[in-house]
């Protein structure tokens, strides 16, 4: 029974980043990975950015009714 559990999670294990990679082109809200800050910026017309720095752009807006923080 254990044997068949754990080759069950196994398997589930070495699929999950294949359905993952099955989006690739329907990234968080249409952005992609390897974008400029630039192209990622010009996404998000409905919201200005509250940092922006070297690394990362970081927004404040709601997800599913929840106050969050996008970076």
């Amino acid at each position: 029974m254990y044997k068949k559990l754990i080759f069950l999670i196994c398997i589930a294990g070495l699929l999950t980043p294949l359905s993952l990679s099955w989006g690739e082109n329907n990234g968080f809200r249409n952005s992609k990975w390897g974008m400029t800050k630039e192209e990622v910026t010009a996404l998000e017309i409905k919201m200005d950015p509250v940092e922006v720095n070297k690394n990362r752009i970081r927004y404040k807006t709601q997800i599913l009714g929840r106050n969050v923080e996008l970076i």
